[in-house]
Formats: C-alpha cells, sequence, structure tokens
C-alpha cells in the first residue's frame, strides 16, 4: 500500500523542485520560471501536465491490476480469472448426472 504514495511524492519533489525549473527554463524560454528557478504561471501550467502524465505512466508500469473478472467460455466449460491469473478446466464426463 506504500507504493502509490511512495510514487506520488517521488514523482512531485522530481518535478517541483526548483532545479527542474531552471533546466526546463533552459530548454524552453523564460516564461517557465525566472533565473531563480522561481515558476511562472507558464511552468506551473506545464509542470502540472508532466506531473500528472509521469504520476499516470508510473502507476500503470508499477501497478498491476487486479479487477477480480471471470469469464467462462461457452462450450469449452473453461473459466478465466483475472484475479488469480490461473485458468480451470471443469470436466462434465467426471461428475455424475443426474435426472
Amino acid at each position: 500500500m506504500a507504493t502509490p504514495l511512495l510514487i506520488t511524492i517521488a514523482s512531485f519533489v522530481a518535478v517541483s523542485h526548483p532545479s527542474t525549473y531552471k533546466t526546463t527554463s533552459g530548454l524552453l524560454g523564460s516564461w517557465v520560471a525566472s533565473s531563480d528557478g522561481l515558476p511562472k504561471i507558464g511552468g506551473l501550467l506545464l509542470h502540472s501536465i508532466v506531473y500528472i502524465l509521469l504520476v499516470g505512466l508510473l502507476y500503470t508500469l508499477l501497478m498491476p491490476r487486479r479487477s477480480g473478472f471471470t469469464v467462462t467460455i461457452p462450450f469449452t466449460n473453461t473459466t478465466l480469472s483475472t484475479a488469480t491469473a490461473t485458468t480451470k478446466t471443469e470436466d462434465k464426463a467426471a461428475t455424475p448426472q443426474t435426472q
């Protein structure tokens, strides 16, 4: 449970650090930040968008999804489950038929 929090904090520190603003300002121009690394409105908007994209990318790459979704394939009696990531087949011939 600590992994999402660590991803969020590390990403925020990296994107909001004044040296990141200085570097971005050197690459993109003075509209991003002052020479001291203080962000301007355009820089805040740019870094906010970068932060959102970075956190989304890291969550996608580092956090596996667990949905619990189960599918039964018709005519094969095969059950696929994403929660356990296993395939289970039921054999109808082994179970006695009652009428």
